[in-house]
């Protein structure tokens, strides 16, 4: 019994250490997927003279960076939400330890820079940060609105409201699902602290 305990906190361990060193390395693949672009960033800033040349080139780096690593992808979907990232992390962090994070600073005109690029990058594809299919609807919506298409308008709306409301059913069962799952882990970590307890008391009765 005591080495079918052992056997099974051993195995909780190592799968708990398994976990941890995944999280960890795809972790300093990210830290280091920014540090590509922000410095590839930087770089283009002093070189390009106009906006849309740095953007051509931005839209190049992110391409690279994001197949090198595919991690990054998961925080910062395409290169609108990694340069408000960028923005965000320069900000944030402060002249001093940004500096010595990644080796380089951002002037004010610089960040002014990288601010004025994310409004035009905006600007030019609005629905970026959403799916492709969500998207499509809103620029058909939107083509609907400029040529004054009423009854394009109205069935692209129906789409948008039936699409919503199957989401919005899914984020409910997710909801409960994520409950239960909370649940079971609850109990997994109460059962392992349990089993813990019997271990020790067994191991120090043995040596009792």
């Amino acid at each position: 019994m005591e080495a079918l305990i052992i056997l099974f906190l051993t195995a909780i361990f190592l799968l708990f250490l398994v976990s941890f060193f995944v999280y960890a390395y795809r972790s300093i693949r990210k830290d280091k997927a920014r540090e590509e672009f922000y410095r590839a960033v930087h770089s283009i800033l002093g070189r390009a003279e106009s906006d849309e040349q740095a953007l051509a080139q931005i839209s190049i780096i992110y391409r690279k960076v994001a197949q090198r690593h595919p991690q990054i992808t998961a925080a910062c979907r395409d290169t609108i939400a990694l340069m408000e990232d960028f923005l965000y992390c320069a900000n944030s962090n402060g002249l001093e330890r940004f500096r010595r994070l990644y080796k380089f600073e951002l002037s004010d005109d610089d960040m002014r820079r990288i601010a004025r690029m994310v409004d035009l990058m905006k600007e030019r594809e609005p629905f970026t940060s959403v799916s492709s299919k969500y998207a499509n609807l809103l620029n058909t919506l939107r083509r609907a609105l400029g040529s004054n298409n009423s009854d394009l308008g109205i069935s692209t709306l129906r789409q948008l409201a039936d699409d919503i409301e199957v989401l919005e059913n899914a984020l409910t069962a997710q909801g409960r699902r994520n409950q239960i799952s909370f649940v079971i882990s609850a109990v997994g970590v109460v059962l392992t602290v349990v089993f813990g307890a019997i271990s020790a008391i067994s191991l120090v009765k043995s040596h009792g």
